[in-house]
């Protein structure tokens, strides 16, 4: 039972003491003089009795709210460490041997919720702890499954930050399926950890206040954005291709679509595929994937615009030059293909559908709708950023896809990605990848050797 505060009992002893005051004084007081103030006497003692009454009741409803919150806190915390348990027997290997993998963490409770079937379309991403603050938007404009795999330094900080992330999230692992991945040999983040350990101080305090708690979660997510920067600069062996591959795995269903964790879909986007899907014959997936064309919209106006927008709304933003092709500035290769000033140009339809037929070129990095079942594999033997998503694309024109233009869909990505961002580390991993991208066309071409396409030239620019 839960005891009542201290300060009920003293306002109750102040309501039972009132009715003995009222009735001595008059024995104090002359008789006449009281009467004459006996009906002003009533008032203000009736003001006071209600006074403390209401008192009495909102400081019982504030301890029976304060109550409930915490109990169910408590009882979130306790579904997701128990949810969140990363079990020996149920880990696996990379094919390298480097790597820890955890797939479907949350599977029990999706499979309670999951409606979808291999028909529908489930959005692919994956990121690094600090850039899980991006998950919840990305949920809700998607408005369908998702699968993504999360790299963490080591268990430690998925035991402690992922889950605080999720019980202050909870919604999302209904809808969201979550993979860890992890290195054999730990990469302590002393970053990471400091900032963790500042936040969860006062845990105990905050448990009784669970929105002050998660207030104090989502800053931390915040500056571990803001401080640590992009994961690739800061882990010494992200997976980039290995965590694809593990999301596309972990897929509720046949149909997927890969994209960046900082992205957001177009309005209704998902509804747009599904009904693509369903319309077309299943053959449609053996030899083509679709794409859809992405936009990178400045900052400060993708802060602030009222998130999924539509294809009118994009328009205006290109032509307000508050928003561009993806990676017009960094690689305008890798997407040119995609035909940009065509797509813009054409009459959009309501209902989804190939406009034309992209030319595959060097440097290409399409996002796309596939089946998964489809389409090549990543290759896991690039890490960090360069050759990592052109390989696959150059995979998929050996192998013979064609790539269809899809109207009525995009992508837009949060900021312009600019020259002047660009790490020394960055640039360092492009030569050292290119070395790989090397070793990957000598397999590939065993791999299709009665294919006449091929990519003998190495990408011009791939971060």
């Amino acid at each position: 039972m839960v005891s009542q505060p201290q300060h009920h009992s003293t306002i109750f002893n102040l309501m039972t003491a009132i009715p003995n005051i009222v009735f001595r004084v008059p024995r104090i007081l002359n008789a006449r003089r009281f009467r004459k103030h006996f009906f002003t006497l009533c008032c203000t003692v009736l003001t006071m009795m209600t006074i403390m009454t209401r008192t009495h009741m909102w400081c019982r409803e504030r301890h029976r709210v304060v109550t409930e919150r915490a109990v169910r806190f408590q009882d979130i915390t306790n579904q997701v460490q128990q949810l969140f348990s990363l079990r020996e027997d149920e880990r696996t290997l990379d094919t390298s041997g480097e790597f820890i993998i955890h797939m479907n963490v949350n599977d029990d409770v999706m499979m309670r919720t999951k409606q979808s079937t291999s028909r529908d379309v489930t959005l692919l991403t994956h990121c690094s702890v600090e850039a899980l603050v991006y998950l919840p938007v990305l949920e809700r404009t998607w408005e369908g499954p998702v699968s993504v795999s999360v790299f963490v330094e080591d268990q430690k900080v998925f035991n402690d930050i992922v889950r605080a992330f999720a019980i202050c999230n909870v919604g999302l692992l209904h809808k969201v399926l979550f993979h860890v991945v992890y290195p054999v040999k730990s990469i302590p983040n002393t970053t990471i950890r400091a900032r963790f350990d500042e936040v969860m101080r006062d845990l105990e305090e905050m448990r009784s206040n669970p929105s002050a708690f998660c207030d104090r979660i989502k800053l931390l997510f915040e500056h571990l954005r803001d401080d640590v920067g992009n994961y690739a600069d800061n882990s010494e062996s992200y997976p980039g291709n290995l965590l694809r591959n593990v999301a596309m795995d972990g897929s509720p269903s046949d149909l997927v679509m890969h994209i960046d964790i900082d992205m957001v879909p177009s309005r209704g986007m998902h509804a747009l595929l599904n009904q693509f899907a369903s319309t077309q014959s299943p053959d449609i997936f053996n030899d083509t994937v679709y794409v859809t064309p992405s936009f990178e919209v400045e900052e400060n106006t993708f802060e602030t615009t009222d998130l999924p927008i539509s294809q009118s709304d994009l328009t205006a933003l290109v032509n307000s030059n508050h928003a561009r092709p993806f990676y017009l500035e960094l690689c305008e290769r890798c997407q040119s293909a995609t035909d940009y000033k065509r797509w813009l140009a054409h009459k959009k339809t309501a209902r989804l559908q190939v406009i034309y037929n992209a030319t595959w070129e060097r440097s290409y990095e399409p996002f796309y709708l596939a089946n998964r079942h489809h389409i090549a594999r990543f290759d896991e033997s690039f890490r960090r950023y360069g050759y990592d998503r052109a390989s696959q694309s150059c995979e998929l024109h050996v192998s013979g896809a064609r790539f269809g233009v899809l109207d009525s869909a995009f992508l837009l990505h949060r900021g312009y990605k600019r020259r002047s961002s660009l790490s020394k580390g960055r640039l360092g991993d492009r030569r050292s990848n290119q070395r790989v991208y090397t070793n990957f066309l000598s397999k590939l071409r065993g791999k299709y050797p009665n294919s006449i396409r091929n990519c003998r030239d190495s990408p011009v620019f791939i971060l």
